[in-house]
């Protein structure tokens, strides 16, 4: 059976009435996804520039921090050395101290001895 001409232009109007009306709906949820995805990028690209901006302040601040306790590790290291060197002159101190002592005691040996 056939349609006459008028139906099928009608129908066929109403098909591609159809399809556009398609057509725009998901061109709207397309260009609402885009939207999203455009401001999510956004989003995303400053959440970056915040963590690289905070990566290079804590690598500034390890840079820094380990500096600081190589000083500190030599600073120490001075200070034992100097505290060795205290001590073997206090022992030298004392054991001339104690020769002088002895010399002492023999010199007065040999003066009662004369």
């Amino acid at each position: 059976m056939t349609l006459p001409d008028g139906v099928q232009a009608a129908n066929a109007l109403h098909i591609d009435t159809s399809r556009s009306e398609l057509y725009i709906a998901s061109g709207s949820k397309l260009a609402g996804l885009v939207q999203y995805l455009q401001k999510r990028l956004r989003t995303l690209e400053g959440e970056n520039t915040s963590l690289e901006q905070l990566s290079s302040r804590l690598r500034t601040d390890l840079e820094a921090a380990s500096k600081r306790a190589t000083q500190a590790d030599q600073a120490r290291l001075e200070t034992a050395e100097k505290l060795r060197n205290s001590l073997r002159s206090q022992e030298d101190q004392e054991r001339l101290m104690h020769q002088v002592q002895e010399t002492n005691l023999l010199r007065e040996s040999n003066v009662t001895l004369r």
